[in-house]
């Protein structure tokens, strides 16, 4: 059978749950967390790790001589159909959406963000297994039972995890012409993410060890579903065994470890292969460490998963401007939440600070019709102001104070049938509520 490569093609699921903070007031992923999936239909998404190293030359030298590291910059974005409408009859959140264009009353973010990407291979050829990566091709030493060549082919799980993630930019589009469903793209500012290769046991014990003798704290394993888990106390080199088998594996760390945390399936004498490694602060210059990735424990993954499958469509989405249609005819519209996201160093370790300032809500109809452009050019121009409302499928989206910042260009060209503005409207704070508000049908 031929190697299925890293793509779209293979099964992957997508999800998100709101954060908390911790007494400093830095977000985290929640205890027993609720990971929503973004949608069935997921058309793209992007994680973008950087470890932002910079290099030293110095006089003399025409490239670097060595290089620092610096505090680490996160990028991530997902580009999904919209399954469910943005919020539920008692105002909750049910889209990741509505999150970046809402702000408390604090004009701070109404929640971040932790992502969650899981990618299912049934199988994998042995020589693309963590434990043929860490001791071929990274040279490390194996312990005594553990042949350092000879690991054997099995599922993964590769996870993409991100935390602390804000909500930058987000675009709704309602289209017709490229799509009868409604599309978001979402734009994250991370303060830590990392992809994780989880190779799978398969009905085996769990072998634990750190690579620095003077570790010690807990480990906590745990099934992809979430239904068996266990603790084990870390022991420095000597290693420690899970009381029962598992045939499927999450790994987290509650602690930072010094030494990098080296997990292990085999029979209940020893380990005998390597199924991933956790880093260790050792690993990063002796800043912290990795923490894997949250478990589930009394949380789910996907609990609504029954709400999902069906598109929220854009046939049939009526907008309109102060109770008016916005044009006589509508093409497209997007509507973009930008939130500036300011980044600031600190000495605390390697996220950076993120705060959010300034939000801005832009909405472009494009239309046509029979007297658009003088219309649009009148609003702009007296600086009107008013209700900008769409009817979409599960309820309304609307701007209750906007004015048109941008009446478009009248360009009109030989032999064309339509001319079409791309007419610009831009949120201002209303006297109650959010900019950007949304009502449940």
């Amino acid at each position: 059978m031929p190697t299925n490569d890293e793509s779209g093609m293979r099964r992957t699921g997508v999800y998100w749950a709101r954060e908390e903070t911790d007494d400093f007031g830095n977000p985290v992923t929640p205890d027993d967390p609720d990971f929503f999936r973004y949608s069935t239909v997921v058309e793209g998404l992007s994680m973008a790790p950087d470890a932002n190293f910079e290099e030293r030359s110095g006089l003399g030298n025409a490239a670097g001589v060595d290089k620092n590291r610096m505090q680490e910059v996160h990028e991530l974005s997902i580009t999904y159909d919209v399954e469910r409408f943005f919020v539920n009859s008692d105002g909750d959140v049910r889209d990741a959406f509505a999150d970046a264009a809402q702000r408390t009353i604090d004009n701070n973010l109404a929640s971040t963000h932790s992502y969650l990407e899981v990618e299912k291979k049934e199988t994998i050829v042995p020589t693309s297994t963590w434990h043929s990566y860490y001791f071929e091709a990274l040279e490390n030493d194996a312990p005594d039972g553990v042949d350092p060549e000879d690991p054997s082919s099995r599922a993964t799980r590769i996870v993409g995890y991100g935390r602390g993630c804000y909500p930058e930019e987000a675009t709704l589009t309602i289209d017709p012409e490229e799509s009868a469903v409604l599309q978001v793209e979402l734009e994250y500012r991370a303060r830590k993410s990392r992809r994780y290769q989880f190779d799978q046991p398969d009905g085996e014990y769990i072998h634990v060890r750190s690579t620095d003798s003077d570790d010690e704290g807990p480990v906590d394993l745990e099934t992809v579903d979430g239904d068996q888990n266990e603790q084990l106390g870390i022991d420095g080199e000597e290693f420690t065994t899970s009381s029962s088998e598992f045939d499927s594996l999450r790994v987290h760390l509650p602690e930072d470890l010094d030494g990098d945390l080296e997990v292990y399936a085999g029979d209940s004498d020893g380990p005998e292969e390597l199924l991933t490694v956790i880093r260790g602060a050792e690993s990063y210059d002796g800043i912290e460490g990795d923490r894997g990735v949250p478990l589930l424990g009394d949380g789910e993954l996907g609990p609504e998963e029954d709400d999902l499958g069906e598109g929220l469509t854009s046939l049939g989405t009526g907008a309109t401007y102060m109770g008016h249609p916005v044009g006589q005819h509508m093409d497209s519209t997007t509507i973009t939440v930008t939130n500036e996201i300011e980044e600031n160093g600190t000495d605390e370790g390697l996220a950076m600070a993120l705060n959010p300032s300034e939000l801005e809500i832009v909405a472009t109809p494009t239309v046509f019709g029979e007297t658009e452009s003088p219309e649009k050019v009148d609003q702009h121009m007296i600086g009107e102001e008013g209700a900008l409302r769409w009817s979409v499928g599960g309820g309304d989206v609307e701007i209750p104070r906007a004015y048109c910042q941008n009446p478009g260009e009248t360009e009109k060209e030989e032999g064309e049938a339509v001319m079409q503005l791309e007419t610009e409207y831009k949120a201002l704070q209303p006297d109650e509520g959010d900019l950007l508000q949304f009502t449940p049908a």
